[in-house]
């Protein structure tokens, strides 16, 4: 991580542990188990896990998201190893290589576009005869003479050498075509889903899932908060969750979330 204020370079480990060493210094208490569910109780909310049940007068939910997967052998296998979901995350390890990106979304054309500063050729791979894609946004990856795609085509299974990806098994769903292209790095942009399953169902919504809060990040259950990647948002970086825009000009400021919760205290 290179654009987080206040560090100069920093991982997304290191980072999460700093986080977690200070809030522990305010009284946090981490407790690690698996929640099954959460609902709604008379006058708190009960959450499930795999280990016991626990009361909570507010929920704030940060679980955020999981990348839609191929589901083809090699995937597993080689993920941080070539296999990736996150091109600001892993380009630059791909310098001056051969890259294939997966998608025909927006996002997938975005983040090829963004992985041509780093790869030697980035080809695109797409099950149909076009992409979807903005038109804006396919005409300045087509431009961009590091560039292809290729259409009609499936991902079957990513190929290594034990230690890090040589390429993909491709077929053409049209012509039943196979083929080996080789690359080093295999970037993974079908979708994304929010991490919200375990919350009662009538939160409200988008039609991709992700949770709809108002400036104070509350959902449209009273005690229940959203921030991060579960939420509507049109960024997806790690500054988003911790800080937003002024609605009245460009001053930035934490949401006091800690305020919400004591209004629930005195309830």
């Amino acid at each position: 991580m290179e654009d987080y204020p206040g560090f100069e370079h920093t991982s997304g480990a290191e980072l999460a542990q700093e986080m977690e060493e200070q809030a522990r210094k305010f009284g946090l208490e981490i407790i690690n188990e698996t929640v099954q569910h959460a609902r709604r109780a008379s006058g708190h909310f009960s959450i499930k896990t795999d280990q016991g049940e626990h009361e909570a007068l507010a929920i704030i939910c940060t679980a955020g998201g999981s990348p839609v997967k191929l589901g083809v052998p090699g995937e597993e296998k080689y993920l941080g190893h070539g296999v990736s979901y996150c091109a600001l995350c892993d380009g630059a390890f791909f310098t001056g290589q051969d890259i294939i990106v997966v998608g025909g979304g927006d996002s997938a054309v975005e983040e090829a576009k963004f992985l041509t500063r780093y790869g030697r050729s980035v080809t695109l791979i797409h099950r149909r005869d076009r992409l979807r894609a903005q038109a804006i946004l396919q005409q300045q990856l087509l431009s961009n003479p590091k560039a292809k795609v290729i259409y009609d085509t499936v991902v079957e299974s990513i190929a290594g050498d034990g230690s890090g990806v040589e390429g993909v098994q491709l077929r053409n769903v049209r012509a039943g075509d196979r083929r080996h292209l080789r690359a080093s790095g295999v970037f993974i942009f079908i979708g994304f889903r929010p991490n919200t399953w375990f919350l009662p169902e009538h939160l409200a919504h988008d039609q991709n899932g992700y949770l709809i809060t108002n400036d104070r990040m509350q959902t449209s259950i009273e005690g229940i908060f959203a921030a991060g990647d579960v939420r509507v948002q049109p960024f997806r970086q790690v500054s988003t969750p911790g800080w937003r825009w002024h609605r009245r000009g460009a001053r930035r400021r934490a949401i006091p979330l800690s305020q919400e919760i004591r209004h629930f205290q005195h309830q």
